[in-house]
């Protein structure tokens, strides 16, 4: 099973648009599990991407109490990947920093 960005990217547009996991998974050629797992990470977290990145800004912003989101968005290019504002603010407030 390739965990492409394209293909998880392709999971959710068509969950989006009402598809169902099984119509998916016979779709995309994936596995159902794979795709009932990507959904519940978009669900849970807005991204499918990897979630090492928006990790390590939680954990800056916990240390730091002044830190704001130039910074945080600058440190997740730092770390290879780049993430919008809104995702790393959805995901501090989460936390309930």
């Amino acid at each position: 099973v390739s965990s492409k960005p394209h293909i998880k990217d392709k999971i959710v547009e068509n969950y989006k648009v009402g598809w169902g996991y099984k119509t998916i998974f016979k779709a995309l050629w994936v596995s159902w599990i794979f795709v009932q797992a990507i959904v519940l990470k978009w669900k849970d977290y807005d991204t499918t991407g990897l979630l090492r990145v928006r990790r390590a800004s939680i954990r800056k912003a916990a240390k730091r109490h002044m830190v704001n989101l130039e910074d945080l968005q600058r440190s997740t290019t730092q770390l290879g990947k780049s993430v919008n504002r809104e995702a790393i603010r959805s995901a501090v407030h989460k936390t309930g920093l």
